[in-house]
């Protein structure tokens, strides 16, 4: 390979730093308006007051509407209407200002007059499954039911572990806080609309968009080629997709709506925050027999995206054990729906899981790295599939020669006030073993080679990544290729949106075809002929599973005095299949581990318990890892190899950099101090409050 496999710098790079990449926030259309949204000041009731005639006042002010200036278009479909009358957690929309400037628009919405006709809410996990607690749905406050994964004779495996533990972990709602908040621009030329957007697909909100809008989708245009972060909170069309669209129709302008900051925490969503009971339990020669989980995630309002608040299945991926169950609530609650957040439902499952096994390799003396070896799972415990490929044992070996694992029993390494601590932890993370996906490569008149592909550009380097795999099959220099993405109107549906770390494994097999069908074009057409070919990605193997593996290792300094954590020095091992680029797979690595550094030691959403108010809905007081955080070292080793799931032999390492590091983090802490911290952040508090229940 001349191309794939090395390192090539992004494309859009020199753009990003120089200022001149248009992110939608830059967007400025004729005649443009700018719109802001009334948000609910409590957690359930209902409007029964809208007063906008002080507001209206205000110079520049060109409308103000309600829920009562309805009908409003639903979103989610058949569940809310994107403005409404009815609230279901404080922050919901129920309203929206237009004006000439944001300025005059904020200064009437200052002036509005809302009132409400409470009801009784539910903030927490406790309060919404106590005896009389309102039922938030209608149906009870299990929107999904109670969902049980199980393999195995749990009773018969229970009675044949010799060493057993049994422990409770929490893990916070966790904010993605883009730099670039959500927001968009709607116009409308005649019946056809137009949306320049922040999101992580273009061709799945100009689906869904037109859907709920009840247009046809060839009616519907989404530019979207920069975007500044999303971590998953926007792959999903939102509500302010929907007013935006619908305010321009109504005044007859293009409408521009960004959220500010302290609504940019609402707006994006969150991780939700879960709990769970983990029994784990194996026979005195190391052999894990049984795991057994009770979860519990917070679902938010209604059963729309429920499912992405709780989950168990990747965390019993990692281990072979004779027996698993799994036992998940879905808890409807007055708080925002959860929505994806770089690896859902995995990150906190592992984070807790992975903690439990360290537990269970100090309760038997062994070295946890051992015991993980140990039980190295060879088949995908509930679909009974070999995987397509599987590197994590290769992860481990790499990994902790790199980091030179030489495991010391806990708090063995102190000096003074310092203590040291190292701890593992590992991943898995299902992938996508086939989805549609086209491509288009052509040679243009200038001799040089484009790539179309329907994706967004989220801050990744897919469109370099994908530049590469098309010089490769055609044999000419990188420089020579251009990509053009982020317009659904002259490209193909590539992907729905770029999530679950799937979009190289999905598109990039269409690409690799496109650009061979190209090549074989190419053999017999005059020079200069301006060809385009398009092609699909191959259908996948059957009678595997996919998925991807790694393992973290990491050095924590504990200071006891203050009770702050610091992260010296971590090592990443990942087995992605084959790494397309090296030095972009790198800053995933990196970038993925700060994140997970930043939900085990300081993130973490506080709602007043009385009104549902998020209190620390800044970028200053909801905290989150800055360069003085950083670790010394972040190392990233490539242990995989090769898979056997697609044409390119990739995997995703979008999401497990950060799924691994949690649980590697809090082991750290503990060998560091001899006590755990199971509720998560592991703040400085949280740790002195563990050494003085310890007496330490």
């Amino acid at each position: 390979m001349d191309t794939v496999g090395r390192n090539a710098p992004r494309a859009s790079a020199w753009a990003k730093v120089t200022g001149a990449a248009e992110f939608p926030s830059d967007v400025v259309r004729p005649g443009m308006a700018h719109a802001v949204l009334v948000r609910s000041t409590i957690a359930r009731g209902q409007v029964v007051r809208f007063d906008a005639s002080t507001a209206l006042a205000v110079p520049g002010v060109l409308a103000v509407f309600g829920p009562q200036d309805g009908p409003w278009p639903a979103y989610p479909p058949r569940v809310r209407r994107a403005i409404a009358e009815d609230v279901r957690f404080a922050g919901e929309e129920i309203g929206a200002v237009v004006a000439e400037t944001e300025r005059a628009a904020r200064e009437a919405l200052a002036l509005l007059r809302v009132e409400y006709e409470q009801a009784p809410a539910c903030m927490t996990l406790h309060q919404a499954q106590r005896d009389g607690a309102p039922d938030l749905t209608g149906k009870g406050n299990l929107p999904l039911g109670i969902e049980v994964l199980q393999h195995g004779d749990l009773q018969q495996a229970e009675a044949s572990a010799d060493v057993i533990v049994e422990a409770s972990y929490s893990t916070p709602a966790q904010h993605h806080n883009p730099l670039e908040p959500h927001g968009c621009v709607a116009e409308w030329t005649g019946d056809e609309l137009t949306l320049w957007d922040g999101n992580q697909g273009g061709h799945l909100i100009r689906e869904w968009l037109a859907r709920a809008l009840s247009i046809d989708v060839a009616r519907v245009r989404v530019h979207s080629r920069h975007v500044g972060g999303g971590f998953g909170s926007k792959i999903h069309l939102k509500p302010h997709h929907v007013i935006a669209a619908e305010l321009a129709r109504r005044i007859g302008r293009p409408v521009r709506l960004f959220m500010g900051r302290r609504e940019e925490f609402i707006a994006s969503h969150q991780r939700a925050a879960t709990q769970r009971r983990i029994r784990i339990g194996a026979s005195r020669d190391g052999r894990l027999r049984f795991i057994d989980e009770q979860v519990m995630g917070q679902a938010g309002p209604c059963a729309f995206l429920a499912s992405v608040s709780a989950g168990a299945a990747n965390g019993l991926r990692l281990h072979r054990v004779d027996a698993v169950r799994a036992e998940i609530r879905r808890v409807a609650t007055n708080t925002q729906a959860p929505i994806p957040f770089r690896g859902p439902t995995t990150a906190e499952d592992v984070f807790c899981l992975e903690q439990a096994v360290d537990e269970l390799a100090q309760a038997m003396g062994m070295d946890p790295l051992v015991l993980r070896l140990r039980n190295l799972a060879e088949i995908d415990v509930f679909q009974q599939l070999p995987y397509a490929g599987k590197a994590l044992e290769q992860c481990y070996a790499q990994g902790a020669e790199a980091f030179g694992w030489r495991h010391r029993a806990a708090g063995s390494e102190r000096a003074g006030d310092l203590a040291r601590g190292i701890g593992l932890g590992a991943a898995a993370y299902d992938a996508t073993l086939y989805e549609p996906s086209r491509a288009e490569v052509g040679r243009l008149a200038n001799g040089r080679f484009e790539v179309r592909i329907g994706i967004t550009d989220i801050g990744c380097g897919a469109d370099t990544v994908f530049a590469q795999i098309a010089a490769e099959e055609l044999g000419v220099p990188l420089h020579l290729v251009d990509t053009h993405f982020g317009d659904t109107a002259t490209t193909p549906r590539s992907i729905d949106a770029s999530n679950h770390s799937r979009t190289s494994a999905v598109v990039g097999p269409s690409v690799r075809a496109a650009a061979r069908a190209l090549k074989q074009r190419l053999v017999q057409a005059p020079a200069g002929e301006v060809i385009t070919c398009g092609a699909d990605r191959e259908q996948a193997p059957a009678g595997v599973f996919p998925c991807m593996f790694a393992a973290h290792f990491v050095e924590v300094e504990v200071n006891v005095r203050s009770g702050r954590v610091r992260v010296v020095r971590a090592v990443c091992a990942h087995d992605a299949g084959r790494i397309l680029n090296p030095l972009l797979a790198r800053g995933q690595v990196e970038g993925g581990f700060l994140q997970g550094m930043g939900m085990a030691l300081q993130e973490e959403r506080l709602l007043d318990p009385r009104t549902g108010q998020m209190l620390n809905a800044t970028m200053w007081a909801y905290r989150t890892p800055g360069v003085l955080e950083a670790p010394e070292h972040i190392h990233f080793v490539d242990a995989g190899v090769p898979d056997g799931a697609n044409s390119l032999g990739v995997k995703g390492i979008g999401e497990p950099p950060l799924i691994a590091s949690g649980a590697a983090i809090a082991n750290a802490v503990h060998n560091a101090i001899g006590v755990r911290v199971r509720d998560y952040p592991i703040t400085p508090a949280k740790v002195l409050r563990a050494l003085g229940e310890r007496g330490a």
